[in-house]
Parts: structure tokens; C-alpha cells; sequence
């Protein structure tokens, strides 16, 4: 036995009897005077004791664990902290992650400088007791599909801690060591000063990136095959004994200078004892309801939007520039340097589109164009002086020339994204990807609102089947309690007994309220006189409910593509539809005002061949000419072009409060907080249109 495995093994026994010391001192203390004494054994002694097995035991409480299961927490000075939820833990404590916990004081994980340049060595902050090769775990491919990475399988190990590690900063103080991308809480003896940045004592915001992968199915497995002539499913499974494997990858620093600037820093982990790529991982253990989606499916309904629908297949286009200049410029290149950089650029590029086609010749596309125009673009959406156009949204001078030096350094970077956006192989690829998560979270919601269970249910979808040989898609539910809460298995029998349907709910769960309420608000104003409206609206004789309904009636009459069989709950449509009507009729001012920017709206789309954003709205009512004096006064004065601040202006905010919120997706249909896309660009990753696009052939049979 190594000198190593001998200290890890003497830690490891010290461990256990204080734990075991301290928990029964402690379970003494509380039954000393009580009526109640432990019988069997200590309950709960298999749980804070890993070496031990486990025979029945007697549970200290009847609180479930969360899956993913717990873990001792240790303090590097000594002496067991508490056993907490893993996943909570690696949420807190992994490289860059600083949290508030024991005592309420500042921890972080044992962490040092990897071997390997811009990464970090995650083997002193974790006793391991299982690992898998990442190849063995999801295949032989070229690259892995979960990560912007794209790493080789074989160069990547999955860690699964059994005790985590942490310590207390050695003072309040943070260092960036640029060279070994680490936080530090002291400046190191060894580093040139150009090579850390002082922090000051601004803690961190940390981001910590994970995937999931079903790894096994045991137990009792039971599946049955749909009914013939279901697209949708071919088959549906389930298992009382399946483990998913969640994978944390990375953290995504946000970090503040003294200087009041802010950057980022994208963490990678690595196991230098093994010298290979480490995601540390944990067991989901969990009863599990998988559907087979046909591949067929999913190909064929992307591929008919693609060619029907050039509005959505255009939305699309953005939503992959949106992913490939996180995935490309921020991951993979680090030319963009800040995470709230992404944003600006991706706008800067919907702009220059806004212009080419609307102001030039009106066929070109940012797509097709070259750096070269679209930074002569830049030149005339960002003016130098005066606030007009995008300085109305906050642009200047000096970002205009950033993101010109970022486009023309970055020449080749860029132009291959641009044309990945419009190859017809590269859109396909991403529309699946869209269409299969759509229904994987549609599916999630059509289970809660079914009333299955009371409570959420993990997900899951195979992001690396394009790379597979299969046949069909799997997207999983499972239930988010260790070992399972019988919810999956209930919802598994309704649905083979055909007690449930799932087809005809789930076209209903990409009905948006938001959205329809949207739709309705924007068809009515654009298409009906605002004056008129207004003293509809501020009329009657007392009853409000009355008048507010005749116009919701009115709307849906108005609205082109809507009838009421769209509206999946109509009163709740009805209650988002009053409340934007009464914040945007507060005076007739501002009801004359929307109604041009309704119709502004309109026509833009038209020209657009998109869904107009905020932004495409302000440069198109840039170049209106208002018939209205009234209402040219009154976008002037919102403008505010009087102020030589530029942070004045309301016309964002203005126009923001009438167009479209919930284009792809929001919380109110499709968007969850529990997403491998969370953070960086979920809502890209979601389309309500595309799903309800391809679903009706299949709940309409």
C-alpha cells in the first residue's frame, strides 16, 4: 500500500469515529430525559458511516433525499461539517464556487492549479469512489454533443465523489491567477504581477455547467408498444431501477476588478492523477418513464418547416447564431471575454440584418454578408453622434468600434458561423435538437399539470443521437426523489391502461397564454383605430368586466391565425390580455402611441420575414414618418433627444412593454429552471412554434 492510500485510509478511520462519536453523543443528549430510546442501532449509523453495509435500518427522519443522494462534508482542518445533498454541495463547491454555509461563514472547495494549462486539479477537493470512462458511458464518437467542447470520449473520465473537501478562505480577499485560471484568496509568491489581477473582496459569481446521461436501467423493466399510426411514440418504458448520471464540466466565473470592470473566466476541470479531462458526477437513482420518439419523426417535421415556413425557419437561424457565438466565440475562442458581451454582439448582428433588409435592397441577409459590409453596417445603425437608432438603446462610439475589432480579427471564426446558420445540413441539425427538446419539456408539463405526483420530475434527452446509429429519440422522466417516489410508475400504468392521454394536452402546452395575449394585444392595436379603442375602453357605464371582455371578443375577431379553439385556458388569456391593455391605455397620449408601434410592428415583420425584437421596432420607427403630429411628438419626447445622457431614453423600455416577450419559449409553456441549456441560451434551445408545428398531424389522428 502506497504512503498516499495509507494517509487517505487513516483520514478516512478518523472520519468515521468522529462522526460516529459525535452523532451518538448528540442522539444521548436528545433521548436523556425522553420516553423514547434508538432500538435496533443508531438510526441513521449507516448513513454517516460509508465503510459500513447496510442491513434494515432505522431512519433518523422520514425527509426524502433528493436524488443524487448525500455526502459528508469535510472540513480540510479536521472533523465532519454535516452530510448534505451532493448535488446541492457540487452546486456550492466546485473550482471558483464560494458559499456561505457552516456557521455562516465563506467556504470553498480544496482546489488546486491543474498541470494542465487553464484547467483545475478537482482530485484534492474529493475522496472518489467510483469512475467510468466518459466513452464507456455514451459511445465511441467522434465528439461529445453535451458540451460546447466537443471533447473526444476517450480523453474524459466521470469522477463520483464519496466526501468532499472544504475550507475556509484564508482572508476575504480574492486573486485571479491568470496563467493557472484559479481564484485564490492570497497573491502567490511565484506569480509576476502582470499575471494576477486583484479582486479586491468581491466574491465571485460562479455558474457551474453539468449534462445528464442515463446510464443503466434495472429492476423490474416494463414497456409496451403505442397503437399503430402514433408518430409521436413508438414506445414507452419503465423502470424502478435507473440511474442517471449528472455531469458537472465547468464553472463560468463573472468576476469584478477593482477597477469596476467585470470579465469572466470559463474553469475546466481535470484529474491529474489520471492526466485526463474530470467531470465530477453524481448517481441519480430514480424509478424512470422513457419515450421513444421515432427518428423518422423528428427529421421529417423539421425538415417540412424548413421549407414552409421561412419565418420560423429564419427565428431559427437566430436562435443557432445566438448558441454558436456562446459555443464558439465564448467556450471554444474566448474572443468575447465577458458573458454579458454575448448579447451585444448577437444584437449588433440583428441590426445589421434589420438593415439590409429593410433599408438596402431588401434581399440580403447578415448570413450572406461579409465582415467587410457588416461592419460598413455598424457604421450606420451606431451613428457617431446624436442619440438616433441604436444609441437609443444604450450603443456608443466606442462599442461600435469593439465589436467592428472583434468581427475583423475574428474574420474566419465568424464568416463559418454565419454560413452554419443557413448550411441546410447544420439548421437541420439544430431544429432537431430544438424540436426534441420542446417535447421533452412539453412532455414534463403536460405530467405536473396532470396533477402526477404534486411536484416536478427531472428530465432528460439524448443530445448525442445524431451521432448514434438509432432509431429512435429517448426522452426520459424520472422522479427528482432518490430511489424514486412511485409517481413514474403510477404515470406509466394510466398510460398503458389508457387513462391518459398525452397527444391532443401536449399540442395545448405550446398554447402560451403570454404569448396568445401577445398575439391578440398587437392585432388589435395595429389593426383598429386608437382613439377609438381608448374610449371603448375608458367608457361604459361602470362595468369594467363588460367593456374589457367585448374587447378581448373584438381581439380574437381581429387577430389573423387565432380562433378561440387556440386558446387552451381562455380566462387566463383574458387576465394577461387586461392587464397589458390597462398598462398600455393609461392615457389616450399613449394609446395613439401604441397604435403606430403596433402597426410599426406589423410591417416589420413583413419585411423581416422574423419576429421583430425591441430593437428591429426602435429602428424601424426611426426611419417612420408619423402622420400623426401627436404621436411624433410623443415619440420624440420618449426618444428624449434633448438629454445628453444617453441612459435617459424610455423608447426601449417603451416599445419593449408592446412587442412579443415569448418568442421561442418562456416560463408560462416550455421553459424549466432545471436545464442542461440553463444560463447560457435555454429559451435558443426551445421553439413552441416548431413543436406545435409538428405535433398536429399526430393529435389530430
Amino acid at each position: 500500500m502506497s504512503d498516499s492510500d495509507k494517509r487517505s485510509n487513516q483520514r478516512k478511520l478518523q472520519t468515521r469515529i468522529e462522526s460516529i462519536v459525535r452523532f451518538y453523543d448528540d442522539l444521548a443528549e436528545r433521548t436523556r430525559y425522553g420516553p423514547v430510546q434508538p432500538y435496533c442501532h443508531i438510526p441513521d449509523l449507516f448513513e454517516i458511516d460509508p465503510e459500513a453495509e447496510r442491513p434494515l435500518t432505522v431512519p433518523g427522519t422520514f425527509i426524502s433525499e433528493q436524488v443524487g443522494g448525500n455526502i459528508p462534508v469535510t472540513s480540510n482542518g479536521g472533523g465532519l461539517l454535516d452530510s448534505e445533498p451532493l448535488d446541492l454541495m457540487l452546486s456550492y463547491y466546485l473550482p471558483g464556487g464560494y458559499k456561505r454555509r457552516w456557521d455562516f461563514e465563506m467556504w470553498t472547495g480544496d482546489f488546486d492549479a491543474s498541470q494542465r494549462d487553464g484547467y483545475v486539479d478537482i482530485t484534492p477537493g474529493f475522496e472518489f469512489r467510483d469512475d467510468y470512462p466518459l466513452e464507456d458511458i455514451i459511445g465511441s464518437m467522434d465528439s461529445e454533443g453535451y458540451t460546447p467542447f466537443g471533447y473526444t470520449p476517450d480523453e474524459v473520465g466521470l469522477y463520483i465523489p464519496e466526501e468532499i473537501f472544504v475550507k475556509e478562505p484564508e482572508s476575504p480577499r480574492y486573486f485571479f491567477d491568470t496563467v493557472n485560471n484559479h481564484v485564490l484568496n492570497y497573491k502567490p509568491d511565484d506569480a509576476l504581477d502582470e499575471d494576477v489581477i486583484d479582486l479586491g473582496m468581491s466574491d465571485p459569481t460562479s455558474n457551474f455547467l453539468w449534462f445528464k446521461h442515463l446510464h443503466r436501467l434495472g429492476g423490474d423493466i416494463e414497456g409496451f408498444d403505442t397503437e399503430v399510426g402514433d408518430d409521436l411514440f413508438s414506445r414507452i418504458v419503465f423502470s424502478d431501477e435507473s440511474v442517471f448520471l449528472k455531469c458537472y464540466y465547468a464553472t463560468v466565473l463573472t468576476l469584478y476588478r477593482q477597477d469596476q470592470r467585470t470579465f469572466s473566466e470559463v474553469v475546466r476541470y481535470f484529474n491529474d492523477k489520471d492526466n485526463r479531462v474530470g467531470f465530477v458526477t453524481s448517481e441519480e437513482k430514480s424509478q424512470v418513464l422513457l419515450f421513444d420518439t421515432p427518428r423518422d419523426w423528428v427529421e421529417d417535421s423539421v425538415r417540412t418547416v424548413l421549407e414552409s415556413n421561412e419565418s420560423l425557419q429564419r427565428d431559427l437561424g437566430f436562435a443557432q447564431l445566438y448558441r454558436e457565438l456562446w459555443d464558439d466565440l465564448f467556450f471554444k475562442d474566448r474572443a468575447i471575454q465577458n458573458v454579458y458581451s454575448v448579447g451585444p454582439v448577437f444584437k449588433a448582428l440583428q441590426a445589421v440584418d434589420y438593415w439590409l433588409r429593410t433599408v438596402d435592397d431588401g434581399s440580403a441577409t447578415v448570413f450572406k454578408s461579409s465582415v467587410k459590409e457588416i461592419c460598413g453596417v455598424l457604421d450606420k445603425v451606431i451613428p457617431d453622434s446624436g442619440p438616433s437608432r441604436l444609441r437609443l438603446l444604450g450603443y456608443d462610439t466606442e462599442e461600435r468600434e469593439d465589436l467592428k475589432t472583434l468581427f475583423r480579427e475574428h474574420t474566419e471564426e465568424l464568416r463559418e458561423i454565419l454560413e452554419h446558420c443557413v448550411a441546410l445540413t447544420t439548421q437541420q441539425e439544430f431544429a432537431e435538437q430544438v424540436l426534441v427538446h420542446s417535447l421533452q419539456n412539453a412532455v414534463a408539463g403536460w405530467a405536473v399539470k396532470a396533477g402526477l405526483g404534486g411536484s416536478d420530475f427531472e428530465t432528460w434527452y439524448d443530445a448525442n443521437y445524431q451521432s448514434k446509429d438509432v432509431e429512435a429519440v429517448q426522452i426520459a422522466l424520472y422522479d427528482s426523489i432518490q430511489g424514486g417516489a412511485g409517481t413514474s410508475k403510477e404515470v406509466f400504468k394510466r398510460l398503458k391502461d389508457g387513462e391518459l392521454d398525452i397527444h391532443h394536452p401536449l399540442s395545448r402546452q405550446c398554447s402560451c397564454h403570454i404569448s396568445l395575449a401577445e398575439d391578440l394585444v398587437l392585432s388589435l392595436l395595429a389593426e383598429r383605430d386608437a382613439s377609438v379603442l381608448y374610449d371603448i375602453y375608458t367608457g361604459g357605464d361602470g362595468d369594467d368586466d363588460a367593456i374589457r371582455r367585448d374587447l378581448f371578443d373584438l381581439a380574437v375577431d381581429t387577430a389573423t391565425g387565432i380562433c378561440r379553439s387556440d386558446l387552451a385556458d381562455e380566462e387566463e388569456t383574458l387576465s394577461i390580455f387586461n392587464r397589458r391593455i390597462a398598462s398600455l391605455y393609461e392615457t389616450k397620449e399613449l394609446a395613439r402611441f401604441y397604435g403606430a408601434v403596433a402597426q410599426a410592428y406589423q410591417r416589420i415583420a413583413d419585411d423581416l420575414t422574423r419576429t421583430p425584437t425591441a430593437m428591429d421596432v426602435v429602428l424601424g420607427l426611426e426611419e417612420e414618418t408619423f402622420v400623426d403630429s401627436r404621436v411624433r411628438n410623443t415619440y420624440e419626447r420618449f426618444a428624449n433627444r434633448g438629454s445628453q445622457r444617453r441612459d435617459l431614453s424610455e423608447l426601449a423600455d417603451r416599445v419593449e412593454e408592446i412587442t412579443k416577450q415569448c418568442i421561442r419559449a418562456c416560463p408560462d409553456c416550455l421553459e424549466r429552471q432545471d436545464s442542461m441549456y440553463a444560463y447560457r441560451y435555454q429559451t435558443q434551445m426551445l421553439d413552441k412554434r416548431l413543436l406545435q408545428t409538428a405535433l398536429p398531424e399526430v393529435t389530430n389522428t
